[in-house]
């Protein structure tokens, strides 16, 4: 199954710099979807808000990525985080980019919110490698992980016939599915849950698990 992608929204006042976003974009990270391009803060804001012709969300749908220029005539990107402080957006995150005059900006916009900051004057191929950098950040997010919970109360997986602590805590699966499938792979005589951690969120879910041929 073809995973599905990532919504970006670029907001940047030039032209050219759009452009080489959205080559890199081409050449290094096919799972960005560019929603939307707009060339004000103001513009960013009325897409997030929803507001004026981005009124309807299923032509304008909220993007899960904002690539966001240091400097734009009207409204800074640091406008635009402070404006996200007080009106967040869902699971969204915010790459800055600036020149090199701005790039004094860096612990402000780190300190506002910002994910991730880079400089414009980069080469080509350096572009590609940040871009694939922020796609693989948003995969990492989607991800779960999976806790199997021995019974007496440690966190375990089986390796080479014993159980052995988990030494970071969790183990890493692209889906539910996957999750489960490992631990019913497990000899989990000794698991008496699974419980399964949303990245994105936080959220923590426990499911109950049985020996194989025991359901």
């Amino acid at each position: 199954m073809t995973p599905k992608p990532f919504l970006v929204l670029i907001a940047d006042d030039s032209e050219a710099d759009r452009y080489f976003l959205k080559r890199a974009i081409h050449a290094g990270a096919p799972r960005l979807q560019i929603i939307a391009e707009v060339g004000t803060g103001a513009g960013a804001i009325d897409y997030l808000s929803g507001r004026g012709p981005f009124a309807d969300r299923d032509r304008f749908p909220l993007p899960q990525l904002l690539l966001l220029d240091s400097r734009m005539p009207d409204m800074t990107g640091l406008d635009v985080l402070k404006w996200l402080q007080i009106n967040p957006v869902p699971g969204l995150k915010v790459a800055m980019f600036a020149d090199s005059s701005g790039t004094s900006l860096q612990p402000k916009a780190f300190q506002l919110g910002a994910s991730f900051f880079s400089s414009k004057i980069v080469d080509s191929d350096e572009l590609i490698r940040t871009v694939r950098s922020l796609q693989a950040d948003l995969e990492l997010d989607k991800r779960m992980k999976v806790l199997l919970w021995h019974k007496s109360s440690h966190r375990y997986f089986l390796t080479a016939d014993h159980w052995t602590p988990l030494v970071h805590d969790a183990l890493d699966f692209e889906s539910f599915d996957a999750a489960i499938d490992f631990a019913r792979n497990q000899n989990l005589a000794d698991v008496v849950q699974v419980a399964v951690v949303f990245a994105a969120n936080g959220q923590t879910f426990f499911f109950p698990v049985t020996e194989p041929g025991k359901d």
